[in-house]
């Protein structure tokens, strides 16, 4: 085994295999629902995650994530990113934020797995991500120090960029409203305005850090 995620209220579990498969299982009575296949289990590239709702699956494959029903397994779709480095779920989970290995940020409807928003930064790779709770923003950090604040509705658009560390951004995430979010490196947190992008202030952290969170 080389991956477990639980759902919502823990209605399902599954497992990530060495094998390249990802079984299923009605955690009430033990019943194996289905073995999945397609699993990417390289070390650097094995990441299993049901949404928040617990509707959808998404694992690492190959080519990208494949995207399934987080109750039955059904297939859904092949998000075609290369190897995703790094996925996440909206809060809501209607949304699939990925980063691949070419320095690509995506954006995925969940539901269907259509394409919403793809960002390309050829310059510097993307390091960190987060989306706020609604989706309408998407904040990337990169491994230059610099921090961009991106609207993802009604249409793509950057809404600020700034040199906010001097390593790398190793961090990011919303506070549950949106209102704020906070980047982190270099031994400092900086918090953003999640709805401009601009500087709310700056927190000494430890020189290790590697997440953050915002109640």
């Amino acid at each position: 085994i080389r991956k477990l995620a639980l759902s919502s209220e823990s209605v399902r579990v599954a497992a990530g295999l060495s094998d390249g498969t990802v079984w299923l299982w009605d955690s009430g009575n033990g019943e194996l629902i289905d073995r999945l296949d397609g699993f990417e289990c390289e070390w650097w590239h094995d990441q299993l995650q049901f949404s928040p709702t617990g509707t959808r699956l998404a694992y690492s494959s190959a080519d990208g994530i494949k995207l399934r029903d987080g109750i039955s397994g059904r297939f859904i779709a092949d998000l075609r990113c290369g190897s995703s480095n790094n996925f996440e779920f909206s809060g809501d989970g209607s949304r699939i934020a990925s980063l691949s290995g070419d320095d690509r940020l995506r954006l995925w409807n969940s539901e269907t797995g259509a394409l919403i928003v793809d960002v390309s930064r050829n310059a510097t790779a993307v390091t960190a991500l987060a989306l706020s709770r609604d989706c309408s923003r998407l904040a990337c950090g990169y491994r230059d120090g610099t921090v961009e604040l991106w609207g993802t509705s009604p249409t793509k658009r950057r809404i600020a960029s700034h040199q906010a560390h001097r390593g790398s951004v190793r961090a990011l995430g919303f506070g549950p409203d949106g209102g704020l979010f906070a980047s982190g490196s270099d031994g400092t947190i900086q918090l953003w305005n999640g709805g401009d992008g601009a500087l709310h202030g700056t927190l000494d952290g430890p020189s290790g850090l590697g997440s953050v969170a915002l109640s």
